[in-house]
Parts: C-alpha cells; sequence; structure tokens
C-alpha cells in the first residue's frame, strides 16, 4: 500500500495538497493539537529534495495556521525509515535540527523511528547514536514498538526510554510490566493493531457470529476486544494502574486504514465497555503526552471548559 502511495506522492504540490486535506480532515472532527509524522524523500516529478520535502511540508503547515476555518495547532515529526540507511537517518536528524535550532520553525518537535523492524539491518541498536544526537538537540522521539515478538529489541527500546511508544501490542507480560513501571506513554491505534496482530490469529480463534463481522475493514469485533492494551484502556490492571496510564488513542495511517480518530474513540469504547467518563480520562491524559508542552496549560484549559458542557 505505502508504494502505492508513493507512485502518486511524486511532487511538491500533491505533497502540499495531502498535507492541508489531513489538517482540515481532522480539524473537521474536533481535534485541536495534531502531531503529524512523515518521512522525507525525494520527488521525482519536479525533481524536489529531501530537504524540499520538508520544507513544503511545513509551509504548508504554515498556511493552514494562517486560515481562520481552522482551530487547530498541528506539530511535525519527521520520520526515520529503519530500512533505509544511516546516512539517510542522518541527514533528516540534521535537517530537523536546523529547522528547529535555527531556522526556528514552529512546527517541527520530533523524530519518529518507523519502519518494517524485522527486516535485515533494522536493528533498534543501529539506529541508538542517531535518535541520542536528536534528544540532545532538543527534539522529542516517538519509536514504533513491539509491532512482532522480539523480547531482546522491545526490552532494549524500552531501556532507551522514548518519549512516546507507538503499538505496543506483542510483549510478554514481564515486558509489559516493565513499561508500566516505566510508565512512557504510549499510542494505541486500535485498527492498525488489529490488522497487525491477525497474523498470530488461528481461524478457531475467532468467536465472532455472522453479524459481527460485518465490519467494511473486514476486522470482526473478538479482534478488538482481546486487544493486548483492553485491560489497560479500561483501567483494569490493578495495583500497577493506580492512576491513569499515559496514552493517546490515535489513527496510525488514517487514510489507509480507512478509519478516524473518532472511529477509534468508538471502536474502543464498544470493545471494552468503557464509560463516557472513563473516554474522557483517556482524552484528558493524552494532554501531557504531547510533545510541544508549551500548548499544555492552553488545551487542559479548552478541554475542562468544553467537558462541562
Amino acid at each position: 500500500m505505502f508504494g502505492l502511495i508513493h507512485q502518486v506522492v511524486v511532487s511538491r504540490r500533491v505533497l502540499r495538497r495531502i498535507v492541508i486535506e489531513a489538517v482540515e480532515d481532522f480539524a473537521a472532527e474536533n481535534v485541536k493539537y495534531l502531531e503529524l509524522r512523515s518521512t522525507p524523500r525525494d520527488l521525482p516529478q519536479d525533481g524536489a529534495t529531501r530537504a524540499d520535502y520538508v520544507d513544503e511540508v511545513v509551509s504548508a503547515l504554515d498556511e493552514c495556521r494562517a486560515r481562520k476555518d481552522l482551530d487547530i495547532e498541528v506539530r511535525l515529526l519527521l520520520s526515520i525509515n529503519r530500512n533505509q540507511s544511516l546516512l539517510l537517518a542522518e541527514d533528516t536528524v540534521d535537517m530537523a535540527l536546523e529547522r528547529k535550532n535555527k531556522q526556528n520553525c514552529p512546527f517541527i518537535v520530533g523524530i519518529d523511528l518507523s519502519g518494517n523492524s524485522e527486516r535485515p539491518e533494522s536493528e533498534f541498536f543501529r539506529f541508538e547514536h542517531v535518535l541520542e544526537r536528536a534528544r540532545a538537540g532538543g527534539l522529542k522521539l516517538a519509536v514504533h514498538f513491539a509491532e512482532h515478538f522480539d523480547d531482546d529489541e522491545s526490552d532494549r527500546i524500552l531501556s532507551f526510554r522514548p518519549d512516546r511508544l507507538g503499538h505496543a501490542c506483542c510483549l510478554p507480560e514481564p515486558l509489559y510490566a516493565k513499561m508500566l513501571a516505566l510508565r512512557i506513554p504510549v499510542e494505541v491505534c486500535l485498527t492498525s493493531n488489529v490488522h497487525t496482530l491477525a497474523r498470530y490469529r488461528n481461524d478457531g480463534d475467532c468467536t465472532c457470529s455472522a453479524e459481527e463481522k460485518h465490519e467494511a475493514s473486514g476486522l470482526c469485533v473478538c479482534g478488538f476486544t482481546s486487544h493486548p492494551h483492553g485491560k489497560l484502556l479500561a483501567n483494569e490492571r490493578g495495583e500497577e494502574q493506580q492512576e491513569v496510564y499515559p496514552m493517546c488513542i490515535c489513527t496510525d495511517d488514517y487514510g489507509v486504514l480507512d478509519t478516524t480518530l473518532s472511529t477509534e474513540y468508538v471502536r474502543a469504547a464498544q470493545a471494552f465497555a468503557l464509560s463516557e467518563e472513563r473516554i474522557l480520562d483517556i482524552a484528558r491524559a493524552s494532554i501531557d503526552s504531547i510533545f510541544d508542552q508549551s500548548q499544555v496549560p492552553r488545551l487542559r484549559a479548552l478541554f475542562a471548559r468544553n467537558a462541562l458542557q
């Protein structure tokens, strides 16, 4: 799917349109703070470089900020694809630091490590020094984590202590408990995770009736109810969870997955029988995990004002 997307996004004009439409989509859902992430690459149609790519995204965000009809603050994470070279990873960090610290870009706040960690030469340790340099330069770090079972890799990432973890859905209980003890915020992407976890499910694992298999995405109810973060979302981890764990419900690639943020909240509420109060707690707690901490007071006040309505 991502290969097809790359075949379509071949110019700055197309890239700009996609960024602006993404912001418009989330603003229409009443999202007030959004962190987008994008992997810089060359755009062959108009000869744009990776640096041009980043600058086009920043310019599009600047245009969105100037629009009176978009009541949303957007920040940007530049993504490192762990399936690409270390040279490109270094370049991505260079571009982020240059724009954040020297050009005073208000949008770039962090680095995201993504990609298929099962491929050769994609191990986390290869990128640690690059991420450490980003951290030293004031950038926040998000790492796609435990999307397949690899205990050594997962333990190493937990010990590195990124600012946020994406997914975290393939962990044995000891590592899950370690994650909770460290209180590293988790990005919970239910629909994305159910697709990922389908590889570990056997045909006999599904007990859903025909009526429960009507999801347009091809997913059934039990794929969600068996999600490994179910107890965490429902606040049922006992003594490990004396307060709301820092996490946020996210969409992952919402266009690819045919979902929305509202859909993800509905699916969480239905799968784990979450009360309205619990849903509000989860949404409120996510504020503390954002990468632009200067926005926290505004978002808390906005949340408190709207939660009373």
